[in-house]
């Protein structure tokens, strides 16, 4: 062994192999030392950091103490649990009819109705909460309904559609309905992105149309292929014979 004379540092050692000493290389030596941690922390970060009331459920079979305290501060909890904050309930509402009228197209479902349609429009009257279901077989369709939906309101109820509420779908953002929009005075508001809750009327409207045609399938023991479709158009009849009364 080669040592260092003042320091005793170990320089190198060698191994005799054959009458020849042969250096072998250095070693370096580690050291290990355990952190005293309290068992409710420890437990919390093994099993993957469980609310406080699922740690509790733990008490009598692990035998150890827990402080709620010691809990509520842990960073990882606050970095990996961290949510949004909900969207307060909006208690606005049109004064007159069709002041105000939400816009959604259902994205493209994978089987067609019996009449070749992959999505729907779903228009609501913010005032009177009336709502109207157009089947369409192409999205780039939903201008043209739109503008002839807004002639109806016109010649059939004698209402102007003030303000248009819908997403960013460049179903909404064309040129050519944009400038219907500016022609007619209509204006366009759009929410932000990946923020459907500020449309959330239309949204729940479109959830409840896809409840009931749902219910509807499951009632009639039709197939997914073609169940989901049929009973939507059946939705959508039923719909435009409840608006006539």
């Amino acid at each position: 062994m080669i040592q260092d004379l003042t320091s005793k540092k170990l320089i190198g050692a060698t191994e005799v192999m054959n009458g020849v000493y042969y250096l072998k290389p250095s070693a370096r030596g580690a050291v290990f030392a355990t952190i005293c941690t309290k068992e409710a922390i420890l437990w919390h970060q093994r099993l993957g950091h469980p609310s406080f009331g699922s740690l509790s459920s733990l008490l009598d079979s692990c035998d150890f103490h827990l402080n709620k305290e010691q809990l509520s501060c842990c960073d990882v909890c606050h970095r990996a649990k961290q949510a949004r904050n909900p969207f307060t309930i909006s208690t606005n509402k049109a004064e007159r009819p069709f002041s105000l009228i939400h816009c959604d197209l259902w994205d493209r479902y994978h089987t067609p109705s019996l009449g070749g349609c992959h999505y729907f429009l779903c228009i609501v009257n913010d005032f009177s909460r009336t709502i109207w279901v157009f089947l369409l077989n192409d999205k780039t369709k939903t201008d043209n309904r739109l503008v002839d939906f807004c002639s109806m309101m016109k010649t059939q109820f004698g209402g102007h559609v003030q303000t248009l509420r819908s997403d960013n779908g460049k179903e909404f953002t064309n040129k050519p309905l944009q400038t219907y929009f500016r022609e007619n005075e209509i204006l366009h508001e759009t929410s932000c992105v990946n923020t459907p809750q500020q449309n959330g009327r239309i949204e729940r409207k479109n959830h409840h149309i896809l409840n009931v045609a749902r219910a509807l399938r499951f009632q009639t023991s039709l197939t997914l292929k073609i169940g989901v479709n049929v009973c939507l158009q059946q939705h959508i009849l039923l719909m435009g014979l409840l608006q006539k009364f």
